[in-house]
């Protein structure tokens, strides 16, 4: 690494400045994809406004950075370690990108529940949303814009310069309108700039809000100032640091809260060992959710974040994935993945090490596996949505079945769907559906 580039990164930097590296940055394949929604980056952005540090940012200058990830610009020269929900939603704030209804944080509870009552700022599922300052919150003008109260500082609402001539408006609807100004504005425009974008539009409530800050210099100040402070201390880990080492670094950052869950961290290890890993994840949800893999031409919107989405798989995704992948590994590993709880123990980085010439067929076990039992919940069950699925513990057992049994053909469907609708709705226990595993592990014949 440089000794430009080291000394770039001896002070903290500002979001400006970390959104100025965006082009050179990469998501390791290691990584979640992006799961923050709107009220995390309401807060982030509360936090740059009040002046509040957020955070260490770290970065891995690995030699091979294109080949290590998913390229969020044109030269990826680093890998985001810890930071990518940070650095990923100020890029959309600062440049205007409100990305598509598919975009991870913008088809959230959180956003339902903050746009739901807006009342005119609600609007159809098609209306585009901007970010604006909520005057309403602001501690030196809220007394003047009483309908912004009941919200946050920071609100991702639809745009108030749209369709707003204010004719026929009156009462709490105006109110709610006139406490919201679009936070680009400050970021990108002087005040000349502002006033006669305002005077363009002739809409009396949005003129209000922005005359009320262009005439309080503190208010003013912060706006223009909270991208441009220093607040993200940002460290990088040196190219001679091997994958393995930087996934250690990334769990142990991560163990000590509840934010990546125990499936996530599973799958970084299983990354570790097995570059080629993100392929049979994506072939997994290509086949069993066709339709739910949209494409986009913006190279910006990575395909990864569909694949690693919580919200969009329902039940049958992700998590599944890697519990699937530990029931496959466990079973040729003559391991046990659990009496109790489900334990992902079996994917230890020695574990994963032994098995490294047999990872290949074991994941590629795992999708057939879950294409399988997919096939049963649709073509025997009629089960054409996951998401109606009481649980998916119950499935766990079936995956054994496959796994034990490969050669498990058609001709069972009618057995397969009694013993899949029994599981479904016997609501059994996680205990025994563990032992029901075991069982089946160990049985010698389908009769057995």
């Amino acid at each position: 690494m440089s000794e430009r580039v080291e000394a770039m990164f001896e002070r903290p930097r500002s979001a400006e400045e970390l959104v100025g590296l965006y082009d050179q940055l990469s998501v390791p394949h290691f990584q979640r994809g992006l799961v923050w929604d709107t009220r995390s980056i309401a807060l982030l952005l509360e936090s740059l406004f009040q002046n509040t540090p957020c955070g260490a940012v770290i970065l891995w200058a690995a030699p091979d950075a294109d080949q290590q990830g998913v390229a969020l610009g044109r030269s990826p020269r680093f890998l985001i370690v810890d930071g990518q929900q940070r650095i990923r939603s100020l890029y959309g704030v600062l440049k205007g990108d409100e990305g598509s209804r598919d975009d991870p944080w913008f088809e959230d509870e959180a956003e339902a529940q903050d746009t739901g009552g807006d009342g005119p700022a609600g609007g159809a599922p098609h209306d585009r949303r901007v970010w604006c300052l909520n005057l309403g919150q602001v501690r030196e003008l809220q007394d003047r814009f009483p309908g912004g109260r009941r919200y946050r500082l920071f609100r991702r609402a639809r745009d108030p310069r749209r369709d707003r001539s204010n004719a026929g408006l009156h009462g709490a609807p105006l109110r709610d309108m006139e406490a919201l100004l679009p936070l680009n504005w400050f970021l990108t425009c002087d005040d000349a700039q502002i006033l006669e974008l305002v005077g363009f539009d002739g809409n009396r409530a949005l003129e209000k809000a922005a005359r009320a800050v262009l005439d309080h210099p503190d208010v003013k100040s912060r706006l223009r100032q909270m991208l441009k402070r220093p607040a993200f201390q940002v460290s990088v880990i040196g190219p001679e640091r091997s994958l393995p080492e930087v996934v250690g670094i990334y769990n142990r950052i991560n163990s000590s809260g509840k934010r990546v869950e125990a499936e996530e961290r599973a799958f970084a290890g299983l990354v570790s060992a097995y570059h080629d890993a993100p392929s049979h994840l994506t072939e997994f949800f290509d086949s069993v959710h066709p339709r739910s893999m949209d494409t986009n031409p913006d190279p910006r919107d990575l395909k990864r974040d569909g694949l690693l989405r919580r919200q969009k798989e329902g039940r049958y995704g992700f998590k599944l994935f890697m519990r699937a992948f530990a029931i496959v590994l466990a079973y040729h590993s003559s391991r046990s993945i659990g009496s109790s709880s489900f334990s992902f123990e079996a994917l230890t980085p020695d574990l994963l090490a032994k098995a490294e010439k047999h990872l290949t067929s074991m994941l590629d076990e795992t999708v057939r596996v879950l294409e399988r039992t997919a096939d049963v919940l649709r073509r025997v069950m009629r089960c054409d949505d996951f998401r109606m699925l009481p649980d998916t513990e119950s499935l766990w057992p079936v995956f054994q079945l496959f796994t034990r049994f490969p050669g498990i053909d058609g001709s069972l469907d009618g057995r397969l769907g009694s013993i899949v609708l029994r599981l479904v709705l016997g609501r059994m226990q996680k205990k025994d559906v563990l032992r029901l595993c075991a069982d089946i592990s160990r049985t010698q014949g389908l009769n057995g």
